[in-house]
C-alpha cells in the first residue's frame, strides 16, 4: 500500500507539473505578443541594443541548477548524521527497486522548488505576451520606416501614436523579444530561484558551529540575484518598473511555495515526517550477568542485568 500511495503520488505530482510547463513551451514555440503602438518620439524605447549581461543559459543553468544541488548536499548530511546516531531507515520497496528515503525526501524538495518555477514563469509569461509592452532597445531592432504610415510628411512627430506595423528588422526572434518587455523574466527567475535557496537554506541548516556562514551564504545568494536584476537596466532590456515587478512576482511565488506548499516551516522536521513510517529502531539486547542473551520481557525476577545495548 505504501508503494502505491508513493506511485500514485509521483504521477499526480508529474501531471501536475506538466500541466503548469507545457503552456511555457507554447508561449515560447508560438506564442504572439500583444502589438502596442508607440510614438516615435519616446525617448525609452531609443535605447541601443546590448547583449545581455546575464545570458538566458548562464541564468538557468544557475538558477535550476544550484538550488537542487544544495538540496541533495544538506539532505545528504542529515543521513550522515543520523547514521553516526545509530538511526537507520527502512527502504521503500516499489517493485524490485529498494529506494532509501533519502531519494524520496530529496525527489519532494527538488520536485516542490521545480514546480515553484515553472509558476513563476508561466506567470511572468502570461504578463509579458498579454501586455507587450516595448523594449528599451525597441526602435533599434523594429528600425520603422515611418514612410509608410498615411500622411507622413518628414517628420515623425505629427503622426502622433503609430500602431501599424512599420517595422522592417530582419531578425524574426528578436521582433518577437522586443516587445516583452513586462515583466522580466530573469528578474523573476533569479528572485524565484534565489530567494527559494535562501529560505530552503534558513529552514535546513539549523545545525550548531555556523553563526555566520548561513547568513553569509544567504547574502551571497540574494547579491546573485540583486546584480542580475541591475544588468537588466543597464543593458537596456528592461525599464526599471518591469524589473522591479518582476523581483516582486519572483519574491512572492518563493514565499508562497516555501510557506504552503513544501515541509519547510512545518513544526514538525521533514525527516520526522519521512521516520514516522521509514526509520526502524534496532531491537534492545539485554544482557545478564553470566552473560547470556536475555529478550525483552524474560528477564526474571532475581535475574542480574549488566547492561542494554541496540543491536
Amino acid at each position: 500500500k505504501m508503494a502505491q500511495r508513493i506511485v500514485l503520488q509521483i504521477i499526480i505530482d508529474w501531471i501536475c507539473l506538466l500541466i503548469v510547463s507545457v503552456p511555457i513551451l507554447v508561449f515560447k514555440l508560438a506564442g504572439k505578443p500583444f502589438k502596442r503602438g508607440f510614438f516615435c518620439d519616446d525617448e525609452s524605447i531609443m535605447h541601443p541594443f546590448r547583449d545581455s549581461t546575464i545570458s538566458t543559459v548562464t541564468l538557468f543553468v544557475v538558477g535550476l541548477g544550484l538550488p537542487p544541488v544544495c538540496i541533495l548536499i544538506t539532505e545528504g548530511y542529515y543521513v550522515l548524521m543520523r547514521k553516526r546516531q545509530g538511526e537507520e531507515f527502512k527502504y521503500f520497496q516499489i517493485g524490485k527497486f529498494n529506494i532509501h528515503p533519502y531519494v524520496w525526501v530529496c525527489y519532494k524538495q527538488i520536485g516542490v522548488f521545480f514546480f515553484g518555477a515553472a509558476t513563476s514563469q508561466l506567470t511572468t509569461d502570461i504578463a509579458k505576451y498579454t501586455i507587450g509592452r516595448l523594449r528599451p532597445h525597441f526602435i533599434d531592432i523594429c528600425k520603422p520606416n515611418y514612410s509608410l504610415v498615411p500622411g507622413y510628411t518628414g517628420d515623425c512627430t505629427t503622426l502622433g501614436y503609430i500602431e501599424r506595423d512599420i517595422c522592417e528588422g530582419t531578425d524574426t526572434n528578436l521582433m518577437k523579444e522586443m516587445r516583452l518587455s513586462f515583466m522580466s523574466g530573469h528578474a523573476s527567475f533569479s528572485a524565484y530561484t534565489m530567494i527559494y535557496l535562501v529560505l530552503y537554506i534558513h529552514a535546513r541548516w539549523q545545525w550548531k558551529g555556523q553563526k555566520l556562514l548561513r547568513p553569509f551564504l544567504q547574502v551571497v545568494i540574494l547579491y546573485m540575484t540583486y546584480y542580475t536584476c541591475l544588468s537588466r537596466i543597464s543593458d537596456y532590456k528592461h525599464h526599471w518598473s518591469d524589473v522591479l515587478m518582476g523581483f516582486i512576482q519572483g519574491l512572492a511565488v518563493a514565499v508562497l511555495v516555501a510557506q504552503y506548499v513544501s515541509d519547510l516551516f512545518k513544526k514538525e522536521k521533514i525527516w520526522d515526517l519521512i521516520e514516522r513510517v521509514q526509520t526502524t529502531t534496532k531491537p534492545h539486547k539485554i544482557v545478564a550477568a553470566n552473560g547470556d542473551a536475555v529478550q525483552d520481557g524474560d528477564v526474571s525476577t532475581g535475574t542480574e542485568v549488566v547492561y542494554m545495548t541496540k543491536v
